[in-house]
């Protein structure tokens, strides 16, 4: 991979070399599909009262079970990029199952991916 510079938005920023070329429209992100959490479990805990999202994920290959999630004023579950706060991920083969959800303010569980 490429060569690494301090910018002043970012602690890092990298020079990536593509082995083919590809068309990205202006501000398009790139993630690397290994470093985002592939593989996860999140089983039995208890999330609430939240100001926000319950349980966010941005990952695939993961399991959402048994959990309690309560007074979530956002999505209790949330599966979905945040391209506007530049988080990267999208989740495929995700197993949610057997969570339950009281209180929520917003949809119980949202997965989704819509453009950035």
């Amino acid at each position: 991979i490429g060569t690494t510079e301090k910018v002043r938005s970012a602690k890092v920023a990298y020079d990536i070399t593509l082995d083919r070329p590809i068309t990205l429209p202006m501000g398009s992100l790139i993630a690397s599909a290994n470093k985002i959490g592939n593989g996860f479990e999140v089983k039995d805990c208890i999330a609430g009262p939240n100001r926000s999202r319950g349980i966010l994920v941005k990952s695939s290959d993961g399991i959402i079970s048994g959990n309690y999630l309560y007074d979530n004023w956002g999505m209790a579950i949330r599966a979905a990029p945040e391209y506007a706060w530049l988080e990267a991920g999208s989740g495929n083969n995700l197993v949610i199952t057997g969570n339950t959800i009281v209180g929520s303010h917003d949809v119980a569980i949202a997965v989704y991916a819509k453009g950035g």
